[in-house]
């Protein structure tokens, strides 16, 4: 995501925390003034089992946890240190700060570790505002019935199941087909976020010789509505969130539907793997810290 967009979103973001917490009456759940202490981290943790090693130029197939996150107050705060599976982040080469937010992982140097014996993530972030912490297990998406460059029938509507652990999927998929009747290309998708296992995508969505993309990850943690609770405590309000990357528990497949189909040149290619900002940046929204 571009850090124009980000800091536009976050921006706006914060007219809603201000105003909720100059609404506040007394001590906050921890004891502490939230006119001192009216903070809101929002974290994202992902877990993969391999990296890039720039140095070697070749991929390092070890378990390893990523966190980005941002802090919103209504005086933007100075962040002390960030801890993500007992090891310490303090050095300002980690930090970045914008209009209207603090960042960690974002502009600066990334923050992970390896995890070759745990694949739970265990978070705090330490700011001049207080802070916060939360812990959550792995989840995992499996049993998806399709594989990569499978064909399936045009015109008939395609139900779709899995198994997944954890609180939610974030579940997408998008076709494009040239319509030789209005000779116009045609976009149809859904980008949405799932508590259910199961999904079925219409006949009237799969009506020509196309490309049917789809991806669902799993991630634990708050369902993001309007008005949720965060599940980090501590100092002000904290929403922490974990998503599998892995290979092997995650969906990402291209689908043949009938004979297939393909992208025009000057069309925009369906929805890459989001980075950790563009899944911050939804969920955010749907949190609804947003004007």
């Amino acid at each position: 995501m571009k850090k124009t967009l980000l800091t536009l979103l976050l921006a706006s973001i914060l007219t809603v925390l201000f105003v909720s917490c100059s609404s506040e009456d007394g001590d906050n759940n921890n004891g502490t003034n939230p006119t001192s202490s009216c903070q809101v981290v929002l974290c994202w943790g992902e877990f993969d089992d391999s990296y890039w090693d720039y140095e070697a130029d070749s991929s390092v197939y070890t378990d390893n946890i990523y966190v980005y996150g941002v802090v919103l107050n209504s005086t933007i705060p100075s962040i002390s240190y960030v801890k993500l599976n007992g090891t310490t982040f303090s050095d300002d080469s980690y930090f970045s700060y914008a209009s209207g937010y603090a960042a960690f992982g974002e502009e600066g140097d990334d923050i992970w570790v390896l995890t070759p014996s745990s694949t739970q993530i265990s978070t705090e972030v330490s700011t001049s505002g207080g802070t916060v912490s939360g812990s959550l297990a792995l989840p995992s998406v499996s049993g998806f019935p399709y594989e990569d460059d499978d064909t399936i029938s045009k015109g008939a509507a395609l139900p779709l199941n899995w198994t997944y652990t954890g609180g939610w999927c974030d579940f997408y998929y998008h076709v494009e087909y040239y319509d030789t009747l209005t000779e116009e290309w045609v976009d149809v998708y859904v980008d949405t976020f799932l508590t259910s296992n199961s999904y079925t995508i219409p006949a009237s969505v799969l009506n020509h010789d196309c490309n049917l993309y789809i991806s669902i990850y799993a991630v634990n943690g708050v369902y993001p509505t309007a008005g949720a609770a965060g599940n980090m405590t501590g100092t002000g309000s904290g929403f922490l969130y974990y998503e599998n990357n892995s290979d092997d528990s995650h969906v990402y497949v291209n689908l043949i539907v009938g004979d297939g189909g393909y992208y025009s040149l000057d069309r925009p290619a369906p929805r890459p793997e989001l980075s950790p900002e563009e899944r911050l940046s939804r969920i955010a929204v749907k949190l609804g810290l947003e004007m």
